[in-house]
């Protein structure tokens, strides 16, 4: 319940921060939006990498919001498990992630990254609309100058996920079907 509130209130502070929505602030506010979704996504059991007490973020493409992300998490727990970030360059190194935020826009590469990653279970963030329509999980998109999500829960169901009513409330958009670009 306690995490519900936090997550509201940091939805209220992204709307205060209407059209001053600088870089930095942005990077800061993706990489708790990164951490507070894992508050609200149930994995499988054994999806947790061979029962560590950790999930890790895994982030594509902007070391930004890696560097935000690290700094953010340093005391921070997810459900009792610890979190841990890294930076990684290759789907390959997508091995024991939890979550995966691809930074760039291209959907072209979106689409390679979900077509290479080596093990379902992992949540899929982008920063491209139409990113949930290729198969992605939550996009992040910018409507007059405030930073909103958009879920696709049948693509986080089919990957033996759960997601919470709660984060599902907040959405500015939830998809229930399955999308057309999702295999």
């Amino acid at each position: 319940m306690i995490w519900g509130r936090r997550f509201c209130a940091i939805a209220l502070v992204l709307g205060l921060a209407g059209n001053a929505f600088g870089q930095g602030l942005e990077q800061r506010v993706k990489a708790a939006y990164l951490v507070n979704f894992t508050r609200f996504i149930s994995w499988p059991p054994a999806a947790i990498r061979g029962g560590e007490e950790a999930i890790d973020i895994c982030v594509v493409g902007d070391r930004d919001i890696a560097i935000a992300l690290s700094a953010l998490i340093k005391s921070k727990s997810s459900n009792d498990l610890g979190i841990r970030s890294r930076l990684i360059l290759l789907p390959e190194e997508s091995e024991g992630c939890e979550v995966l935020y691809l930074a760039d826009n291209s959907g072209e590469l979106q689409r390679y990254w979900l077509q290479k990653l080596p093990q379902d279970h992992i949540l899929t963030i982008a920063d491209n609309g139409d990113f949930i329509d290729a198969g992605g999980m939550i996009s992040f998109v910018i409507v007059s100058g405030k930073l909103r999500f958009d879920i696709n829960q049948a693509n986080i169901h089919r990957s033996g996920m759960s997601v919470s009513s709660r984060l599902l409330s907040l959405a500015r958009t939830v998809r229930r079907s399955a999308a057309k670009g999702s295999s």
